[in-house]
């Protein structure tokens, strides 16, 4: 069993189990899926105060 710890610069992300027996291309396809889940986690967060704000409406646009 080996631990491969996933990082964005300094900035620890996340820890993936494999084996040694798994191929390198099995790995990275699976951590980039883990990454990418995040990425889309952390969107759907951030919009959140957003969607509280206005609901489902869209925020009121200014007419030029």
């Amino acid at each position: 069993m080996v631990i491969v710890h996933v990082k964005h610069k300094d900035e620890s992300q996340f820890l993936v189990e494999t084996t040694l027996a798994a191929p390198v291309q099995d790995l990275v396809t699976s951590a980039v899926a883990v990454y990418n889940g995040r990425l889309k986690i952390e969107r759907i967060c951030g919009e959140m105060g957003e969607l509280a704000a206005h609901g489902t409406l869209y925020p009121p646009t200014s007419s030029a």
